[in-house]
C-alpha cells in the first residue's frame, strides 16, 4: 500500500538505506593495530562510520583491551578445562594474539538510529593464552574474551528462577552463579554428551550455593509459553554465530514471544541486523509503493515484515518515530513470530 509521500520520512529512510549498504568497516576485521598505529587506526575507523570516534579525538576509547583483566576472569582463573579428557572431547590451550582487531561485543547501534551501526572493534594489548574444547576434532567451545564479553551481561541481568538453553563449558551458569539475584538455575542441553562431560569433569568444580538442574532437552519442545512461564529470566545461547542465530531464533519465537525484561539470546542485536535492512525497506515501499526486491533466501522474511506492517492500526509516518520503531528489539521478535 502507498502511503502519502513525506519528504522527511523519505529523506530519512534513503539515508537509512544508505548506511546499510556501506559494509567499510568489515574491512578492519583482524587488521593489525600497535600503540604506535592506534591513532591512525582510530580515523580509518571513523572515517568508515565507526560512530565511537565521532567526538574530540582526546575523548575516543582506546582499541586495546587489557590481557591481564581478561586473565582475572573467575572463569578463566578456577575452572580447568585440562580435566576434560573423555566423551571425544578434548582440550587445548592456544595462544591468541594480540594486536589483532575482532568484534568484542554485538553489533552496537547507531546514537542517531539512522541504520549506521557499528562493530566495537578492539584488539588484545598483548598475546594470551585461549582454552578451546574439541569435541570430536571440531572446534565445539573456548575460554577467551571475545566469549566473556558477549555472555557476562546476562549473567549479570538474570535474576530469581533462571532457565538457559545450552550449556556449552558452562560459562554462563558459572557467572550467573556469582549472581546474587539468582536463585536458581535450570539448563536445558541436547547434548547427553555434553551433560555428561560436564557432569564428570565440570561441575565438581562450580560451586554449589545456587540451585542447579540439568535437563537434557531440546529447547524447541521447551520454548513454549507454559515452559517459559515457570522462569523469571530466559537465556538461549544454542548457536555457533550470528550466522545461524536468525535461524534459531525464529524458530523459538514461531512458538512463543517472551518480553525483553524475561528472555535475551546470546548476541541478538547481530543476529537480528538483516531484519532491520528488511524492515526499511518494507518501510520503503510503504511510502513510495516502490517495489523493493529482496536477496535470495529473504523472501519469507521479507513477507513476515511486510504483514507486520499491514497489521499495524498506524504505521508511523515521522522520523522520530521510525527510529524508535526500528531500534526496538520486539519489533523484530514480533516480526519473527509470524
Amino acid at each position: 500500500m502507498k502511503q502519502k509521500p513525506n519528504p522527511e520520512v523519505l529523506s530519512y529512510l534513503k539515508c537509512c538505506l544508505r548506511n546499510l549498504q556501506n559494509e567499510e568497516q568489515n574491512a578492519y576485521l583482524d587488521a593489525y593495530v600497535t600503540k604506535e598505529t592506534e591513532k591512525k587506526m582510530q580515523r580509518a575507523l571513523k572515517a568508515a562510520g565507526q560512530k565511537e570516534f565521532d567526538g574530540p579525538e582526546a575523548e575516543w576509547p582506546s582499541l586495546f583491551l587489557s590481557a591481564e583483566d581478561w586473565k582475572q576472569n573467575p572463569y578463566y582463573q578456577n575452572i580447568r578445562l585440562d580435566q576434560v579428557s573423555d566423551g571425544g572431547f578434548r582440550y587445548e590451550k592456544e595462544w591468541i594474539e594480540g594486536g589483532y582487531l575482532f568484534n568484542a561485543e554485538a553489533i552496537q547501534d547507531d546514537p542517531d538510529r539512522s541504520c549506521a551501526d557499528w562493530m566495537k572493534l578492539r584488539a588484545l594489548d598483548q598475546d594470551v593464552e585461549g582454552i578451546y574444547l574439541y569435541q570430536n576434532d571440531e572446534d565445539w567451545m573456548m575460554c577467551a574474551p571475545s566469549e566473556a564479553y558477549t555472555n557476562d551481561p546476562p549473567a549479570h541481568k538474570a535474576h530469581g528462577k533462571v532457565l538457559t538453553f545450552g550449556l556449552g563449558i558452562g560459562y554462563f551458569v558459572y557467572m550467573t552463579m556469582r549472581n546474587p539475584s539468582v536463585s536458581s538455575i535450570t539448563v536445558v542441553e541436547k547434548s547427553p554428551q555434553v551433560l555428561d562431560m560436564f557432569r564428570k569433569n565440570l561441575l565438581p568444580q562450580f560451586p554449589d550455593q545456587v540451585p542447579l538442574r540439568l535437563i537434557e532437552g531440546d529447547a524447541l519442545d521447551w520454548f513454549q509459553k507454559d515452559a517459559l512461564s515457570e522462569f523469571d529470566y530466559i537465556y538461549t545461547d544454542i548457536w555457533r554465530s550470528s550466522e545461524d542465530g536468525l535461524d534459531w531464533m525464529e524458530k523459538l519465537l514461531e512458538q512463543d514471544v517472551p518480553s525483553l525484561d524475561q528472555a535475551d539470546f546470546w548476541i541478538e542485536d547481530s543476529c537480528i541486523l538483516p531484519m532491520r535492512t528488511l524492515l526499511v525497506m518494507a518501510m520503503y515501499e510503504w511510502f513510495t509503493g516502490v517495489h523493493q526486491k529482496t536477496a535470495p533466501g529473504w523472501e519469507a522474511r521479507m513477507k513476515k515484515t511486510r504483514t507486520y506492517l499491514s497489521s499495524l492500526d498506524h504505521v508511523p509516518d515521522d522520523p522520530e518515530s521510525l527510529k524508535t520503531m526500528l531500534y526496538d528489539r520486539m519489533v523484530y521478535r514480533n516480526i519473527l513470530s509470524l
